[in-house]
């Protein structure tokens, strides 16, 4: 059953992606949910009950609400999508960094119409965190801390491996392939035009996590379902 969920989850990207297309064409809508509908990272991770993967899909869920829409949006369109970027955040603290950065340019200083909904919303989520928490006798979002601590300032998780600077850009183009991953890469230069905040905030979450010494690639799947998807609309 939570494969099941975070397997239906996952679908909020496929929606995004098509709601983000068919803002400007029919056929931008079909392809960029097609591509990623099939893209094999997608299929791979979508059912896995892992803090990335259902990350992602909540993040793209408030894409979608945010910069997906037609019409004006509404208290409640910012309030949903605070409570999915806030669900993001406690589900993997290294996320906070992209979310602030989407949410400022969404939001910019419009405090009453946009900043108070999506702030409540996102403090919302957050306290299903600090209710979980709290149900197993810990203390609220001190898991935070323990885990720049230990990771970081001990090192712990470099026990297990490290790797350089550029590994995932190695990686990449291990999965992908050279000529694929160079002409994805070239296809999300063209994409960038129609939703230049994406770009931005994938390649943030990048150089985020390559500055981390231990590195896996599920950790990057943000920013590689951010580059497929505007390689998708560049087409």
């Amino acid at each position: 059953l939570p494969r099941l969920m975070a397997a239906a989850l996952s679908l909020l990207v496929v929606g995004c992606a098509t709601q983000l297309g068919f803002r400007l064409s029919r056929l931008h809508g079909l392809m960029a949910g097609v591509i990623t509908a099939i893209w094999f990272e997608m299929v791979f991770y979508a059912p896995r009950v892992q803090a990335e993967t259902i990350g992602f899909s909540l993040f793209m869920g408030a894409v979608w609400l945010l910069l997906g829409r037609t019409r004006p949006l509404a208290f409640k369109d910012y309030f949903l999508a605070g409570i999915m970027l806030g669900l993001c955040v406690v589900l993997r603290a290294q996320n906070g960094p992209m979310v602030v950065l989407f949410s400022l340019y969404v939001v910019k200083l419009d405090f009453r119409e946009k900043w108070l909904p999506l702030v409540l919303g996102g403090l919302l989520g957050i306290c299903a965190d600090i209710a979980a928490n709290l149900a197993v006798g810990k203390t609220p979002l001190i898991w935070m801390w323990e885990v720049y601590w230990v990771n970081v300032v001990e090192g712990r998780a470099s026990e297990y491996w490290t790797n350089p600077f550029y590994h995932y850009g190695e990686l990449i183009i291990v999965y992908w392939g050279f000529f694929l991953a160079a002409g994805i890469l070239y296809l999300t230069r063209l994409g960038i035009k129609h939703y230049p905040i994406l770009f931005w905030v994938a390649v943030l979450n990048f150089l985020i996590h390559s500055a981390l010494p231990h590195k896996e690639y599920r950790y990057v799947m943000a920013s590689t379902g951010i580059f497929i998807l505007l390689a998708a609309l560049a087409m």
